[in-house]
């Protein structure tokens, strides 16, 4: 186990470690885990799709978490 936390400290340093992209579907998805909140932004993104069926599911899912204020 250290040397995973040993190989994520030299990734921060040299600022290779992945950072949080507010486009990306599953960075806002894992977010949205991490905050309890993940089922209400997919069944948001539901609706949205309902009322916009030509939306891509990934435009839905990132317009939900702006209406949740989480991006």
């Amino acid at each position: 186990m250290g040397s995973i936390l040993s190989k994520i400290a030299e990734m921060e340093e040299d600022g290779t470690l992945p950072k949080f992209d507010p486009t990306n579907m599953y960075d806002i998805l894992s977010l949205a885990g991490e905050r309890g909140i993940k089922q209400q932004i997919m069944f948001d993104a539901m609706d949205i799709i309902r009322d916009n069926p030509n939306m891509s599911n990934e435009d839905a899912i990132i317009v939900s978490a702006k209406r949740w204020s989480l991006i």
